[in-house]
């Protein structure tokens, strides 16, 4: 069997397999679009007695409770057929058909296009999590509804990860097949102009004038990031600020994604604070607060170090709060402490308000 004749073989399994992964996010989707449809709060029911409203939300969280559970068994096959389907696509590379990688076009499409509707899956499931948790209040029966919810998300967006993952694997795979004359020439440093208002100067920028430096085991290694410290409690909390950050073309250091097995993980984190970070955000919530014991609190420690080294001015390090709880009052130096920073609220009505200031007061400060 010839190359050209393995290879066509092989992309068409695995290109049936991926087609099928799709199928079952998109009955995923169906199964969010009943989720959404059952939640619908009636109108009108601030209006009515509480005896009644009370009534309506029992009658709520009795319907969002089966298809949140539909959604939570769509989304653990999502993840299923996905693996199934990037075995398929692994088995691509492994051969290594290097003079067939330009013909990938097909299924990286497909692996886009499941890229794309996981996100956008992700961003209604967040929706969805964010207003259960409050009638939780109300009701406490929407705790079933919301912990099936939750399940969903983290089979999605594990889908999602993975699907990226592939997507980058492939763009590298094309990339290796574009003659040298059409690839883009490497880029000047750019020099900053004085004339320039803040808002318009390139961000992350390095004193090297580089945004990548290999590390020691010759790896690129980002120059330039937001760190983001926080406890495991706030998973689903600190993705969706990962994905807001990462949309505005914002670089995130986080350890589930730059941790790699083997590694120190201690020295990794250290470095990673102390050498690559521009900005620290340091996440807190009820439930790291919680915590008596975590290694957020050793970070927190590294960070502070850094502050007192740096201008009392010049920000850097700025607060996160994911819920309505208490700034720790750390000791910074001086007359600071860490609930002395302003801090920014990513919760409630006023989430979208303020993680467009977020974004903005961190390109702000990338951008010195």
């Amino acid at each position: 069997m010839t190359e050209a004749m393995a290879f066509l073989e092989l992309a068409g399994q695995a290109q049936t397999k991926l087609q099928g992964a799709l199928e079952v996010l998109r009955r995923a989707v169906h199964a969010m679009d009943q989720v959404d449809s059952c939640r619908a709060m009636p109108p009108g029911i601030d209006d009515q007695d509480y005896s009644d409203q009370l009534a309506a939300h029992e009658h709520l969280a009795a319907r969002v409770r089966d298809p949140a559970a539909s959604l939570e068994s769509s989304s653990a096959q999502v993840v299923q057929a996905l693996q199934d389907a990037e075995t398929g696509v692994l088995q691509l590379r492994e051969h290594m058909f290097t003079r067939q990688a330009i013909r990938l076009a097909p299924i990286a499409r497909t692996v886009s296009e499941f890229k794309d509707l996981s996100e956008q899956l992700l961003h209604r499931v967040i929706r969805a999590l964010d207003d259960l948790d409050d009638r939780t209040k109300i009701y406490s029966d929407y705790r079933t509804g919301y912990q099936n919810l939750r399940n969903a998300y983290e089979s999605i967006d594990w889908a999602h990860g993975m699907a990226s993952s592939l997507k980058s694997g492939l763009d590298r795979m094309q990339a290796s097949q574009i003659p040298e004359i059409a690839r883009e020439p490497p880029r000047t440093p750019q020099v900053e102009d004085p004339h320039m208002t803040p808002s318009k100067q390139p961000y992350a920028r390095t004193s090297d004038s580089e945004e990548m430096r290999p590390d020691s085991q010759g790896r690129a290694s980002p120059i330039g990031l937001v760190f983001i410290s926080y406890v495991h409690e706030d998973s689903l909390e600190v993705n969706r600020l990962q994905r807001a950050l990462e949309a505005a073309g914002i670089r995130v250091w986080l350890d589930t994604a730059d941790l790699w097995p083997g590694e120190n993980w201690q020295t990794k984190i250290k470095q990673a604070i102390t050498d690559h970070a521009l900005v620290f955000l340091a996440c807190f919530s009820r439930k790291s607060l919680a915590r008596k014991k975590s290694y957020q609190n050793q970070e927190l420690n590294l960070a502070i170090d850094q502050i007192r080294l740096r201008p009392p001015d010049e920000p850097w390090l700025i607060p996160v709060r994911f819920d309505d709880c208490d700034i720790p009052d750390f000791y910074i130096g001086g007359d600071r402490s860490l609930a002395s920073i302003q801090r920014t609220d990513l919760f409630g009505d006023g989430f979208d308000r303020n993680i467009a200031r977020l974004i903005e007061a961190i390109k702000r400060i990338l951008a010195r």
